[in-house]
């Protein structure tokens, strides 16, 4: 008797039969990274014939709160790998695609190297079609701000690394972002690499998208500001800028935060109302490390406006009691 209840949940109708015959051609996506100096991985094909109907998203997290948030439009067929042992999560997204009629195959652990392109899997993939990033509509999304009332949007200025770009959605999932903006040009796209990099919290997200070029943006800003809103740049330190903890959020706030290596261009920040910078502590101003990852400088500035809108909000109550 099998005792493993991911065997179990393996051995019903939805787990599907492929055919193994001559050596199929898997996506490129979950290859070449975009930024310069990434490395090319290797080029792997599939042990069978099976062909991807849509992009392959793979790892734990990303799989299950895709097939929960069903945000994307189709699953077409979850590989999970043999023998892989006792795993709650596995099972949830066993049950999870037996409930929503996705077929699921069993196979060996280097199938799944060559579906997800030899990125950490961990004995599950998914293909399924592409994340839906709606476009941001100003009349709908930014005129009908409420004016009195503080939230903070985040606007990603050309972000071209996926782990940073998953990075970033995974913070501003976890600390309250209330909306996520991202460029159609010069940015990186919702791909299942920047899925796993965010631990799977794009699936959940409903991210804006902003298109199709510059001017998009300045439109943006322009309406920000004349629904009540205040525009905020981050920069390096300098006498323009002022220092994150001293600021405080009280009204519609627009959060830029800028590509990894050049930062916001100047266009930018000048229809910006404020700049705010992190001052270094404790290291030498001409030392090479004496800055911060895009990720990590933007999940420090979010924890901090955050924090001073709940502060501001606290007063508040205080005053009205």
């Amino acid at each position: 008797m099998n005792t493993n209840p991911l065997r179990r949940l393996l051995s019903v109708r939805c787990v599907a039969s492929l055919v193994r015959q001559s050596s199929g051609s898997i996506p490129s996506y979950n290859h070449g990274l975009m930024g310069k100096g990434k490395v090319k991985r290797p080029t792997l094909t599939l042990p069978f014939s099976y062909k991807p109907q849509g992009e392959i998203l793979f790892g734990i997290h990303p799989v299950l709160l895709a097939l929960q948030a069903r945000k994307r439009k189709h699953f077409n067929r979850v590989f999970i790998k043999t023998n892989k042992g006792d795993n709650k999560n596995l099972e949830k997204i066993v049950q999870l695609s037996c409930e929503h009629g996705v077929e699921v195959e069993e196979v060996k652990g280097h199938v799944l190297d060559s579906l997800s392109g030899a990125r950490p899997h961990q004995g599950v993939c998914l293909d399924t079609s592409r994340f839906p990033v709606k476009r941001l509509s100003l009349q709908y999304h930014v005129e009908s701000l409420p004016r009195d009332q503080a939230s903070l949007w985040l606007y990603l200025h050309n972000i071209q690394d996926p782990m940073n770009m998953g990075a970033i959605l995974r913070t501003s999932h976890f600390l309250g972002v209330d909306q996520v903006v991202v460029p159609s040009f010069n940015s990186c796209n919702m791909t299942p690499v920047v899925s796993k990099a965010s631990a799977g919290a794009m699936e959940v997200m409903n991210p804006l998208g902003l298109g199709p070029d510059s001017n998009s943006l300045v439109q943006l800003l322009e309406t920000w500001k004349e629904v009540g809103g205040v525009v905020v740049g981050t920069a390096v330190e300098d006498h323009y800028s002022h220092q994150v903890h001293r600021y405080q959020i009280n009204q519609p706030t627009l959060l830029i935060v800028g590509n990894e290596g050049f930062g916001i261009d100047s266009s930018i920040l000048n229809l910006c109302d404020i700049l705010l910078s992190i001052q270094p502590q404790g290291v030498d101003r001409e030392n090479l490390v004496a800055s911060l990852n895009v990720s990590v400088a933007t999940g420090i500035i979010i924890h901090s406006l955050l924090s001073s809108m709940k502060k501001a909000d606290s007063s508040q109550v205080q005053q009205a009691v």
